[in-house]
């Protein structure tokens, strides 16, 4: 079933070309994407370059020494500008674009480099437009290869499925249990409960279930003292219901036997203060009620822990 996974992956070999010739390793768009991009950045490297030297040849002049907050080129607007104090702005003839927090600085466009700054905002709208353009024709081939690659989507994911549910075989050491119309547990463990002490290296004190329904009873109840592992016993029983009932294999013996339910409901939980007694134990009946109603019209797994939860000990211990 596995191999036959990997004939509905398929490679798509032309749209990949496609998609590596426009996207480099970063996921940035290539200059060779196409022959006009190639040009359009040339032309704005080549300008950008004739800008940083007009404006250096500024910051250098000793005629703006006192103009300048600072010497260095900025970006704002996407436009080359430098840092002019705001008192002597009018010794600067250009376009303001930003200022500092204080206010003190103002970042200015000079005069000098406005044409070239309108140029290159051209080419930039350019640039834009034919990344557009490359991307819309991408699109297309994508389009064309839609069917494969949901076919491809498909069989992926359920290899994914296959490949973590044999993982999870492997590292609980599971197994596909028989089906049959009573509930049969061997070797059973919970699983969050096996990999807790596992970390914890006290896997040898891991205590596994075994729990196997009389025949022609509907009923079992599971009776003990505190700390005994009654809700852990049911809790492990309803988990690894649901996990057999998903298809996936579970942590018990492979003579382990379980029961397909149409739901499997449950009400547990720890036992509360005495003080809560009364909304306790009505919330408690309530949900029994609404849980046992359910079970008479289908066939149900139905698990019920602390049955006498929030009463005097004495009483509910009945």
């Amino acid at each position: 079933a596995v191999r036959k996974l990997g004939t509905r992956v398929h490679a798509c070999p032309d749209l990949r070309d496609c998609i590596d010739g426009v996207f480099d390793r970063n996921g940035e768009i290539r200059d060779n994407a196409s022959t006009g991009l190639l040009q359009i950045r040339r032309n704005i490297r080549t300008l950008e370059a004739r800008l940083r030297k007009q404006l250096e040849a500024l910051l250098s002049n000793p005629s703006y020494d006192n103009v300048l907050q600072e010497k260095f080129i900025a970006m704002r607007n996407d436009r080359f500008v430098i840092p002019v104090r705001r008192e002597l702005r009018s010794r600067l003839p250009g376009v303001v674009h930003d200022q500092s927090n204080s206010g003190r600085t103002l970042f200015v466009e000079p005069q000098i480099t406005l044409e070239a700054g309108n140029e290159l905002g051209a080419l930039r709208l350019q640039e834009r437009d034919e990344i557009r353009r490359i991307l819309a024709e991408l699109s297309t081939h994508v389009r064309e290869n839609c069917g494969d690659m949901l076919d491809t989507a498909k069989a992926l994911c359920r290899y994914d499925l296959v490949f973590a549910a044999s993982h999870w075989a492997r590292d609980f050491d599971c197994e596909y249990p028989g089906r049959a119309k009573r509930l049969r547990l061997i070797n059973a463990r919970h699983p969050l409960l096996h990999r807790q002490f596992r970390r914890e290296s006290r896997e040898d004190e891991l205590v596994a279930l075994d729990l196997t329904m009389p025949r022609d009873k509907r009923v079992m109840a599971i009776t003990g003292s505190n700390t005994g592992g009654k809700t852990v016993a049911l809790k492990t029983l309803g988990l690894l219901a649901l996990i057999y009932q998903t298809g996936l294999p579970v942590t018990a013996d492979p003579d382990s036997q379980f029961s397909v339910f149409s739901q499997i409901v449950a009400d547990i939980g720890d036992e509360q203060s005495l003080e809560q007694n009364l909304s306790t134990f009505s919330a408690h009946v309530i949900q029994i009620r609404n849980l046992l109603e359910s079970a008479r019209t289908e066939r149900t797994l139905a698990l019920i822990d602390e049955l006498g939860s929030g009463t005097d000990p004495v009483e509910g211990g009945a």
